[in-house]
């Protein structure tokens, strides 16, 4: 169990236990603490949006249990490209922005063994074509 963590998909204390994919990626949202109900909100309701994404494996939201204003989403792609693909969707776009707009930091890492990143990266994969 991941101390502190609440998984929202499920909504239990103890988080699902999530595949160990070379394409997995973390976000972790530091939201506003104005907007932290939004931010909640957008999340789950992308959630369903992003499990239909060609190549999603699984996807899941946690919230800090200590500081409620700290979000984590992974999701699981069977692939880069399909990650990229995603990245680049409506829905990809959605995230991002929502992101953007609500969170007072945000931090991403691709893959289990990368450095985290500004969302920065998911922009720049938005623009590739």
């Amino acid at each position: 169990m991941m101390a502190g963590m609440t998984g929202l998909a499920a909504g239990t204390a103890e988080p699902a236990k999530t595949s160990q994919s070379d394409f997995q990626r973390l976000e972790g949202c530091w939201a506003r603490p104005e907007k932290t109900q939004e931010l909640y909100q957008t999340l789950q309701a992308l959630l369903p949006t992003i499990r239909r994404e060609k190549g999603c494996r699984d996807c899941r939201v946690w919230r800090d249990m200590e500081d409620g204003e700290i979000f984590f989403l992974t999701v699981d792609w069977e692939t880069r490209a399909s990650l990229e693909q995603a990245v680049r969707s409506d829905s990809g776009g959605a995230l991002v922005g929502a992101v953007d707009l609500l969170s007072e930091m945000a931090r991403v890492r691709i893959g289990n063994d990368e450095p985290w990143e500004s969302t920065d990266i998911l922009k720049r994969m938005r623009k590739t074509t």
